[in-house]
């Protein structure tokens, strides 16, 4: 037998490497949430610079790598907050974040934030999904009793999005915010736990659902999973903007 013949042999002898199983954390039907790692913190960097994401946000200054590094290797330093990374399941694309901030474990109530860092993952359903996930978490295993967000007034997909999720307007802080040249109002929303369990009772478990199946589970060890879009967040991105960003 030929040198080259036996090599491909032995090439096809060789087994794969299996892919590795993500971290997953909790998961939906189209997005799981995972740790952020500090091998993230590139991404999570273009992310916050970028105009297109932080024009929502409350950050005015350039975040360096430092600062970024920095803020994901203290989140699990806290006891008062939680950062997750949200990925596709579809292709395994870290695509954004979320976060619960300022918890307070006596009032049991606490602060939200989200942002779909990439664009091209706006506007498909990924972060409603990703909030109704947050808010399950909130309310079913924190037993946290509200959560609240703060967003401009010209963040309409954002209101959108929070609004299908189940949060209520509450009040408006007039001209709290000044940016694109000129004062904005910003939104004060808010749900309460009585009135999330109300929406599943009343058939808004798509995530809970999800999560109970064990096919569905099964599915993202695969890496398998038909990615749905819901088609109800528009075209632009939505975040809260009670921190400066997760």
């Amino acid at each position: 037998m030929s040198a080259d013949r036996k090599a491909n042999r032995l090439r096809r002898t060789v087994a794969k490497p299996e892919r590795p199983i993500p971290i997953v954390f909790l998961q939906g039907a189209n997005i799981y949430f995972r740790p952020l790692e500090l091998a993230d913190f590139e991404t999570c960097q273009r992310w916050i610079n970028d105009l297109g994401t932080r024009q929502f946000l409350l950050n005015v200054r350039p975040m360096n790598a430092e600062a970024e590094r920095d803020f994901i290797q203290n989140l699990t330093k806290r006891d008062d907050g939680l950062a997750v990374g949200i990925v596709c399941r579809r292709d395994q694309r870290l695509i954004g974040s979320a976060g619960l901030h300022g918890i307070s474990w006596t009032d049991r109530r606490a602060a939200f934030g989200i942002l779909i860092g990439e664009p091209a993952y706006r506007g498909r359903g990924y972060g409603t999904e990703a909030t109704k996930l947050m808010l399950k978490h909130a309310f079913e295993t924190l037993n946290l009793n509200r959560v609240e967000l703060d967003v401009y007034e010209f963040n309409v997909a954002g209101i959108r999005a929070y609004e299908k999720a189940g949060f209520t307007r509450e009040g408006v802080l007039r001209a709290h915010h000044y940016g694109h040249g000129r004062y904005h109002d910003v939104y004060r929303y808010g749900i309460l736990a009585r009135e999330y369990f109300e929406r599943v009772a009343s058939g808004d478990g798509a995530i809970r659902r999800a999560n109970q199946n064990p096919a569905r589970k099964s599915e993202i060890r695969r890496g398998g999973g038909r990615g749905r879009n819901a088609g109800t967040d528009g075209r632009s991105m939505f975040k809260s903007s009670t921190k400066r960003r997760r």
